[in-house]
């Protein structure tokens, strides 16, 4: 916090998307993968 009691960065609301998204994982939605390698993989990278 700077001395004037604000934050040093602009704080955003987040998008429709992104609140959409983070509702789909509190609900279980989201993919699990094993490993980074079997992510990387599905992302194909």
């Amino acid at each position: 916090m700077r001395a004037d009691q604000r934050a040093p960065l602009e704080v955003k609301a987040p998008t429709a998307a992104t609140v959409k998204a983070m509702k789909e994982l509190d609900a279980g939605k989201g993919r699990r993968f094993e490993s980074a390698e079997a992510l990387f993989s599905d992302l194909n990278i």
